[in-house]
Parts: C-alpha cells; structure tokens; sequence
C-alpha cells in the first residue's frame, strides 16, 4: 500500500513539473532569440529583453500545435502558420505593358492601360503564387497601390494615335498589393489566436 501511494505521489509531482515547465515554455524565434511563453498569454524574451517584434510569426510545436507570437506581446495557439512574405516573394519588380492604335487618343490610352493593368496583374499572381492570396481581389489592389506609370504616344498619319503603356511596381508595391489581397481567414485566424487560451 505504501509503494502504491509512493507512486501515486511520484505521479503528482511528476505532473506538477510537467505543468510548471508547460506555464514556462521557452521557444527559438526564426532569428535564434530564445522567447519564454507566460501563462496569461504574454511572452518576454529569456534573457529580459523587451517583447518587441516587428511582425507576428508562427512556431510550430510538438503535437502539430502552432504558436503565433504577436506584436502585441501576446501568444497564442493557431490552425496555420504565418508565411514569411519576405522569404516567398523572390520578384524585386512587376512590369505590365499595354499597346494601342486609335484615331481617339483616350481610347487608345484606355486601351493601353487595361492591357498593362491585366498583365501587371496576371504577373502579380506568379509572383505571390505561395502566399493565400484572394486572386478576385488583385485587380482593385494593382489600382490600388503606388506604382510608376510611363506613357508613350505618337500620332500617325493615316492610323491614328499610338499609345504605349508601361506600369512598374516595386518590391514595396509588391508586398502592398500582398498585404491588400490577403485572404480574410488569415485575420480571423490571428483573431482567434488572441482569444485562444493555453492548452
């Protein structure tokens, strides 16, 4: 009876270490900095640095479980992880190009726009082809964001105007149009991460 309740003991202090070491996990950040979990949701880096990151990121655990560590100083348990955008987007710039003859110079250029527009947006898309990217939402972010657009005309006789188009987005518009066409799970994703208590 005795060696029973020995081992019953044993098992509880056992236990008591595994939830002790549980409230105090230690994880390595994709940079090598060691961050230590809290049991209220908040994390500090191990050796007191203050918790500050510039973006959220995911570290997978044991289990198939998903921590997102956020900027907010808080921690959480996620369903994916957090894609490294600088990593997976390899193009440093997205040319669209757009050609048109009319006799009406505005509906040469328009003409010439819509063109650079569609293949500035179908490069676009092989260039964020890794990230969960909402495609219907592309067009309306191309428009969206900062870019340079060159304008070439010259008016021909017997044709009409000729209209040359050419739209630039740089490494900066890339990651704007991106973070614009984000599918929505993500958000709800980092949401629910917030709420999510330690399990």
């Amino acid at each position: 009876m005795k060696i029973r309740n020995s081992a019953i003991a044993l098992l509880i202090i056992v236990s008591a270490g595994t939830l002790l070491i549980a409230k105090n996990m230690v994880l390595t950040t994709p940079d090598g900095l060691k961050i230590m979990l809290k049991d209220d949701n908040t994390w500090v880096y191990e050796n007191g640095k203050p918790s500050e990151i510039e973006k959220d990121f995911t570290v997978p655990v044991s289990n198939g479980k998903i921590i997102l560590i956020g900027t907010d100083g808080t921690w959480g348990y996620v369903e994916k992880e957090i894609k490294d955008e600088e990593k997976l987007i390899k193009t440093d710039s997205v040319v669209g190009t757009g050609h048109s003859v009319n006799r009406d110079i505005n509906a040469a250029t328009a003409d010439a726009q819509k063109q650079a527009l569609r293949q500035a947006v179908s490069k676009m898309k092989n260039a964020l082809h890794q990230l969960e990217i909402d495609d219907s939402k592309l067009e309306d972010c191309v428009k969206r964001v900062e870019k340079q657009v060159d304008k070439k005309e010259d008016f021909k006789q017997g044709t009409g105007w000729d209209v040359n188009i050419r739209m630039v987005l740089d490494k900066g518009s890339i990651f704007a149009v991106a973070d614009c066409a984000k599918k929505i799970e993500n958000d709800s994703t980092k949401a629910a991460a917030k709420k999510s208590k330690k399990k």
